[in-house]
């Protein structure tokens, strides 16, 4: 349901080498629009970490690190397809404070070798292959990142950046807050500015015998070497249909009302489009504040990345007779007419998707999506508690200020005020010679 999106506090993607300078300032926000579709992923082919394994400890009420051991990671990407890479990873002890004869590695995820398959647009900052796409990377205090198909909320802010030597050449590492946690270990990271991760913790727990121990894991990277590029397979033309924006009125039940009513408008834009079908879906619901520009949000920028079968998408991509839209699968069922908003659209494709005790109906014309009703069923009854219509591909700027009505300060009126206490005088004189006049014309008779 795309109203969902609502509860979720939602990139961009320009395709760049890897540079070891950055020569451009790190951008505050993403594009409202593109006009481009990305046509590659670049990425390293090994990279290198040494990982710290420390033991967090408490005496006499002060927290201290002890130190454990020193393992090397080495990440060799083996093939490539369509924004996939495989990557063979590999794990080797180099040092040791202590007899670990019963610290068995094999048994913590991130130090299990293995072959593992990474989606280089969903599997952000992971353990087998720790990137983020540069192009979600933001000189922005807070911001909001969420991965569709892995499910991973991320909020996060810029710090500041610095730069870093890796293999005798210099690298921008950016420094960023991790939002999503309390703890002070893994509070901040450093991702490089071609989205390799650079210098990150990870807190864990690992029992011996009775006893459970606070551990925690520090990546540090040490090498990185094979600039590569993974070519995207182009999904169609339709994809062009990203280029504008998407404006919709959204409804909700009233008990108020004891129905629908409108509740806001939903502004949807791609800042950046994949050939493999991959968006960066940004959202951004209008607040009508006093004094408040529209487009104001707790974490201001929000942004989702999917596919377009994972994401609740403004037009259709693949015009079947049976459809993936946000994950489900809808059927369709009718070709008819509608009116939204006072426009009448004929030979409008409806599709479906019914469950035991819910609904969702999608209206599309001409690809675009016009409508989406959902709601529960009871019996019979099909009760639509949710709508979005749609209202046209302009958009309304989202830095613009609505009018503060609190604090109204033009003087300039386009007429002339009156004195009260004149306008009270020659009231009362004009009441006592209209009174006269009636008397007089009453004696007269």
């Amino acid at each position: 349901m795309m109203l969902k999106y609502t509860l979720v506090v939602l990139a961009l993607l320009v395709v760049m080498p890897f540079t070891q300078i950055l020569s451009l300032a790190l951008p505050s926000s993403s594009p409202l629009t593109t006009n481009t579709i990305t046509n590659e992923i670049s990425y390293y082919s090994h990279l290198k970490y040494l990982i710290s394994i420390y033991n967090e400890t408490t005496e006499n009420a002060t927290t201290k690190m002890k130190f454990i051991a020193n393992y090397t990671a080495d990440y060799n990407v083996i093939s490539q397809y369509n924004g996939i890479i495989e990557v063979n990873y590999n794990i080797s002890k180099i040092f040791t404070k202590y007899n670990l004869s019963t610290f068995n590695m094999s048994n913590i995820t991130f130090l299990r070798p293995g072959i593992f398959n990474v989606t280089l647009l969903n599997d952000a900052l992971c353990f087998h292959y720790p990137y983020i796409y540069p192009g979600l990377l933001y000189n922005s205090s807070t911001y909001y990142l969420y991965f569709v198909e892995t499910k991973f909320n991320f909020p996060l802010g810029y710090v500041n950046e610095t730069k870093v030597t890796i293999n005798n050449s210099t690298f921008i590492a950016y420094k960023y807050h991790n939002l999503s946690t309390f703890s002070t270990i893994n509070q901040y990271f450093y991702v490089l500015c071609n989205g390799i991760g650079y210098n990150f913790n990870y807190t864990f727990s690992y029992k011996i015998g009775n006893k459970t121990y606070n551990l925690y894991a520090n990546f540090l990277l040490k090498c990185l070497s094979g600039n590569s590029s993974t070519q995207l397979k182009y999904l169609g033309n339709q994809l062009e249909e990203a280029f504008k924006p998407y404006v919709y009125l959204e409804c909700t039940y009233s008990s108020l009302y004891a129905g629908l009513a409108p509740n806001t408008y939903r502004e949807i834009f791609y800042p950046y489009i994949f050939a493999n079908g991959y968006f960066i879906y940004r959202y951004s619901l209008l607040n009508f504040i006093a004094g408040q520009p529209v487009g104001l949000s707790y974490f201001g920028l929000s942004l989702v990345i999917g596919n377009y079968t994972d994401l609740p998408i403004t037009f259709l991509v693949c015009n079947s007779s049976n459809i993936i839209w946000e994950n489900e699968e809808f059927t369709k069922v009718n070709v008819t007419s509608l009116n939204i908003l006072g426009k009448t659209y004929n030979n409008v494709v409806e599709y479906e998707n019914i469950s035991a005790k819910s609904f969702t109906i999608l209206y599309f014309y001409n690809g675009t999506l016009i409508e989406e009703e959902a709601g529960n069923i009871d019996g019979n009854t099909y009760n639509v508690t949710e709508k979005v219509e749609f209202v046209g591909n302009s958009m309304i700027p989202l830095n613009i200020t609505y009018p503060n009505y609190f604090d109204y300060t033009n003087t300039n009126l386009p007429y002339k005020a009156i004195n009260p206490s004149l306008a009270l005088e020659v009231s009362i004189i004009i009441t006592m010679i209209i009174v006269a006049l009636i008397v007089l014309l009453y004696k007269r008779k």
